[in-house]
């Protein structure tokens, strides 16, 4: 599990867990006969030092369940909340993650931005036009002329 996804005390505690067990693990080697202690290596890959990727599994659901019967696990954030699982049907394969990661933060690709900005010129483009039509008859010459001129002014800055 990374380290992002724990807080720092349940982190403390994982390495004074794993910590506790290679010292046992090293105190019981050196207490084994020379013949038990080969025949362990079946569980390490010959000579490297390493664990086989099947124990690596084992000794990760282990630490995973004592970790949940220490209680680990019972303070995280956002424990008791749905899981967010909407499927982004419209994104490719690769962006996935990082849209995920976008929308989670509160935020959204440019693209999407710039739409959103665009909407919102266009309605405030319609708004001001929609006012300027109710008073069309109201105002001046001069006036209509300066309203004009100004609606096509903000229909330029929009469209550059």
């Amino acid at each position: 599990m990374p380290r992002r996804y724990l807080d720092r005390r349940a982190e403390a505690e994982i390495e004074a867990m794993l910590a506790a067990e290679q010292q046992a693990a090293t105190e019981g080697a050196a207490e084994r006969p020379a013949d038990q202690r080969q025949s362990s290596g079946a569980t390490k890959r010959a000579g490297s030092g390493r664990r086989a990727a099947g124990d690596w599994h084992g000794l990760v659901e282990q630490r995973i369940q004592e970790g949940m019967e220490q209680g680990l696990f019972d303070n995280l954030r956002g424990a008791g909340q749905p899981l967010n699982l909407d499927e982004d049907r419209f994104v490719p394969d690769d962006m996935k993650m990082a849209f995920r990661m976008l929308r989670s933060s509160g935020l959204a690709p440019l693209w999407v931005d710039m739409n959103k900005e665009i909407r919102e010129d266009i309605a405030r483009m319609h708004r001001f036009r929609a006012h300027v039509h109710s008073q069309w008859t109201r105002i001046s010459s001069i006036e209509r002329e300066h309203r004009r001129d100004e609606y096509v002014q903000r229909v330029k800055e929009i469209n550059s």
